[in-house]
């Protein structure tokens, strides 16, 4: 008997593996519409199925490595039958369609992806993170371009405006203080990391009430946060290591 590692990277098993699956949640959901009326078949996989999802997966993304083209499309439309709402098997289809070993290589394939039907269900049930990478994927080269010199501008007025904050933070006497005139401001941070920095700074506020003075901590965060954006244009605050409002910064 051929050991599972071993059939885990056989096409022809996977496929066959994911049609029963299918035949199995069909037999299995028979009569039972209005109990899964408006769920996902993903909604109601046992860990098994999931299982098999990601093994389904890995297998037409190494079928697209290999530039097996039908069978990778074979084992993405297994994913689709077992879950019509996978975006990764959509974009995996599409991949196999354009003859393209990766999806990080659609930007650069010669074809639009924009107006194509797999790439717009992508985008449908794509969860939020993912859906920005695709809408990335689909920019024209000057549509990418003119986006990287948004961002260089971006990176340039962020970090002039937090480095001048930073200065003033270092004179003022306290967390609260520091906190306090941070608010008072608008410097031009993206709005992710304006919000955590504000969060992380009324944390320390809190913390400082308990456990003294908390200066140094916050502009630790400060300082942290401006050499991200130096370095790579954006960067999140660190998050604080106090969880336990017992315990001492540094004790958690």
């Amino acid at each position: 008997m051929r050991a599972y590692s071993e059939l885990l990277f056989d096409s022809d098993y996977l496929v066959a593996l994911g049609r029963s699956i299918e035949q199995t949640l069909k037999q299995s959901n028979r009569g039972a519409t209005a109990q899964v009326a408006g769920q996902s078949i993903a909604q109601i996989q046992s860990p098994t199925q999931t299982l098999t999802l990601d093994s389904l997966l890995r297998r037409g993304g190494l079928l697209l490595e290999d530039g097996d083209w039908g069978k990778a499309d074979a084992v993405f439309d297994q994913v689709l039958n077992i879950d019509p709402e996978n975006a990764r098997a959509f974009i995996g289809a599409l991949c196999a369609e354009l003859k393209v070993h990766c999806q990080e290589d659609l930007p650069s394939c010669g074809t639009p992806i924009a107006d194509n039907r797999k790439f717009q269900r992508a985008l449908q049930f794509a969860n939020v993170d993912y859906r920005a990478k695709l809408t990335d994927y689909a920019l024209t080269p000057t549509e990418r371009a003119r986006n990287d010199q948004q961002r260089q501008e971006q990176q340039v007025t962020s970090s002039s405006d937090l480095s001048t904050f930073v200065r003033e933070a270092e004179t003022l006497p306290n967390a609260r203080a520091i906190c306090d005139a941070y608010e008072a401001r608008h410097l031009n941070l993206s709005s992710d990391i304006d919000a955590s920095l504000r969060k992380q700074l009324r944390d320390y506020v809190l913390v400082e009430r308990s456990y003294g003075n908390a200066k140094a901590s916050v502009l630790s965060i400060l300082h942290a946060t401006l050499n991200g954006i130096q370095q790579t244009g954006s960067s999140m605050p660190p998050a604080i290591a106090v969880q336990d409002p017992k315990q001492p910064p540094g004790q958690a």
